[in-house]
């Protein structure tokens, strides 16, 4: 679990689609919070934290995380946290106003993976007031006061997880880039929800494209890919996610997965006016967050000096920025439900090699951190095979 001493949760501000600004958080006093609101604090015999959290690597002016078994590309300060709410505004303006696609009718346990900020925990939370909302993530650093259905870990979904049959919604969103094995984790969160619950994962591609067709290689959006991809490959935590999580589940043996793809504009180039006002706010949030996205990897990684990844940067937002050019990129969409679990048919041992490579690669916690624990087990770890009797039917997404 996680809490931040640093500022109050209170309902997002109401924005205007149509006008990025950065001013999405509506900071009220805290006695002006509603009753409706409580700490996020999710059992008493672990609400304090070893220093260890919150002692924030220091890199080049920023702040990153000090727990976990990786080294995400993020970071963690106010103007990362700034961007990351940005970001969400972005994800539920091109799903129309939905938090998440999966027809849960009455959801009761829902899970938030890298919750980052928290706001997605928070507006569930609001919206689904029976529900119990969880989010972990690495850094803690959610709000102090939220709805009071809300929760707060600080967690790392890459370590082994406890829970089994306990969720009905597992949520997770912009993960590329944070996990070395992630038919481990696939193989975890199946495990962890319970039957008729939903696996849900939505990822935008790294890859910035032209609706004009193949760009230069000396282009700013071929070099980001290239450097990108070489980052990727050198810390093992690839940044080409969202058009593999189908192919990583069916390897893992599971069956029943929907996978949807959306185009999402950079600039309101479009005639269509939702994806006008999309791609404005998509404009706004690359922009924005750039920097954030390619520098620990650029420096730490690729022998980039900071003024050199300030020129990098500068000139893709030009790009990002180029009418003419009309970008765009895709977004992913993937959603798996568990229908029954009656058979376990093999174990890790019995796996293929790439199954037993990334199981075995699972790490052990820090022990010294003391919070609410999604901790391993005792004994193999098992691959589980969904009894599938049909494809389920595809779901609604909201259209352009």
């Amino acid at each position: 679990m996680s809490h931040s001493t640093e500022h109050f949760a209170t309902p997002v501000a109401e924005v205007d689609a149509a006008a990025p600004d950065d001013g999405l958080v509506d900071e009220t006093a805290p006695d002006e919070v509603d009753s409706a609101y409580g700490p996020s604090v999710q059992g008493s015999e672990t609400t304090s934290l070893d220093p260890f959290t919150k002692e924030y690597r220091k890199e080049y002016g920023r702040t990153y995380h000090s727990y976990g078994s990786t080294e995400h590309w993020g970071p963690n300060d106010e103007k990362a946290q700034k961007q990351q709410d940005l970001s969400h505004h972005v994800w539920t303006l091109a799903l129309k106003n939905e938090l998440f696609l999966a027809p849960v009718k009455e959801p009761k346990n829902i899970l938030d993976v890298g919750t980052g900020t928290g706001i997605w925990v928070i507006e569930v939370a609001e919206r689904y007031l029976n529900a119990t909302v969880t989010g972990i993530d690495v850094s803690p650093i959610q709000p102090l006061l939220v709805p009071i259905n809300a929760f707060f870990q600080v967690d790392d979904y890459n370590l082994e997880w406890l829970d089994e049959s306990k969720y009905n919604l597992i949520h997770g969103r912009e993960l590329l880039g944070t996990s070395p094995s992630w038919p481990a984790i696939y193989q975890q969160a199946l495990k962890a929800l319970e039957p008729g619950g939903w696996y849900e994962q939505h990822e935008p591609s790294f890859s910035f494209l032209s609706d004009h067709g193949q760009l230069p290689a000396n282009h700013p959006f071929a070099k980001w890919e290239s450097l990108m991809t070489d980052a990727g490959e050198k810390t093992g935590l690839n940044f080409d996610v969202g058009n593999k999580i189908k192919s990583r589940m069916q390897a893992a043996g599971f069956v029943n997965v929907t996978e949807y793809r959306m185009q999402w504009d950079i600039g309101d180039w479009s005639e269509d006016e939702h994806r006008k006002i999309v791609g404005r706010w998509n404009q706004e949030r690359i922009s924005k967050g750039i920097a954030d996205f390619c520098s620990r990897r650029l420096i730490n990684h690729l022998s980039f000096t900071a003024q050199e990844v300030e020129i990098f940067c500068a000139h893709m937002r030009s790009a990002l920025h180029d009418k003419e050019l009309h970008p765009y990129h895709w977004c992913w969409f993937l959603l798996l439900i568990l229908l029954n679990r009656q058979r376990i048919e093999r174990t890790q041992a019995e796996g293929s090699p790439d199954m037993q490579l990334n199981t075995l690669g699972m790490l052990t916690r820090h022990k010294s951190v003391l919070l609410r624990t999604r901790i391993r087990k005792a004994g193999n770890s098992k691959v589980i095979h969904n009894e599938v009797p049909q494809q389920p039917a595809r779901l609604p997404i909201p259209q352009w």
